[in-house]
């Protein structure tokens, strides 16, 4: 909600918005979220152009990108895989970003990349941003990264970048709301004379604080010592299932038997 917000303030001062969300279930290619955001990138823009700009890199774009292949003749690298072809890739985005974001044009639109769940990255991606990471500095443009503290384990592969990162960018610690805020987001939803209360079943985390609030609005009132037993939201419970499954099988036959 955070990041969305961020980025309705942004797209309102004019600058290009792009979300590159990761897809945790099986199947998503690699790279899935840069595709998303070459996608946005390039898809308005003519092929005839896009071969002027970038030559022969528009080729290393085509092993990510078949659609650049079908419509203008650019082949696909014939190997996509190994350090010296991963290397050409890299390269060949941090020349299209110079080219759209670079200082030569300081007047142009910034450009805001929103990176959605980075704790679900692929290894590939990370990698990518570790390569663009000494560029930033000389391009209109600003990733904004959304992660779960708990998703990132040490010794991870998010982990690590977001170690990477600590002396170039900012770190928000997203804590849960302070009394005043819930009891204002309670008022919001018809349940300020509850506020309390649902404050401090929910401890101020604003997705259950909702949750429970609407619940007791759509239930009629009631009794708030009922609302503890009321299920999940869909998406808390995606977390918490993904959590449990990181644990040892023994410790989650452990919290089993104790929940029953």
């Amino acid at each position: 909600a955070l990041a969305g917000e961020f980025a309705r303030s942004a797209a309102a001062r004019g600058a290009q918005v792009i979300w590159g969300r990761a897809w945790a279930e099986a199947g998503a290619p690699p790279f899935w979220p840069w595709i998303q955001i070459l996608r946005a990138l390039l898809g308005r823009d003519p092929l005839v152009q896009l071969r002027e700009s970038f030559g022969d890199s528009l080729r290393e774009l085509a092993a990510w990108l078949p659609e650049l292949a079908v419509s203008g003749g650019a082949v696909p690298a014939a190997e996509i895989e190994g350090p010296a072809a991963r290397f050409r890739q890299f390269d060949a985005i941090a020349r299209l970003l110079r080219d759209r974001l670079g200082a030569e044009d300081p007047f142009g639109p910034a450009c805001v990349v929103i990176l959605e769940d980075l704790h679900a990255f692929d290894d590939a991606s990370l990698k990518l941003l570790r390569f663009l990471q000494p560029d930033l500095s000389g391009l209109r443009l600003l990733f904004v990264a959304t992660y779960r503290d708990l998703e990132a384990r040490p010794g991870s592969e998010p982990a690590a970048f977001i170690d990477f990162c600590a002396g170039s960018a900012q770190r928000i610690a997203l804590q849960g709301l302070a009394a005043d805020d819930a009891a204002r987001l309670c008022e919001l939803l018809g349940q300020g004379p509850a506020a309390r209360e649902l404050y401090e079943l929910s401890d101020g985390n604003p997705l259950l604080l909702s949750a429970l609030a609407e619940r007791r609005a759509r239930d009629g009132g009631v009794p708030l010592q009922e609302l503890a037993g009321c299920a999940l939201p869909e998406r808390m419970k995606r977390a918490v299932r993904e959590h449990l499954l990181q644990l040892p099988a023994a410790t989650r036959a452990v919290l089993a038997a104790a929940s029953g």
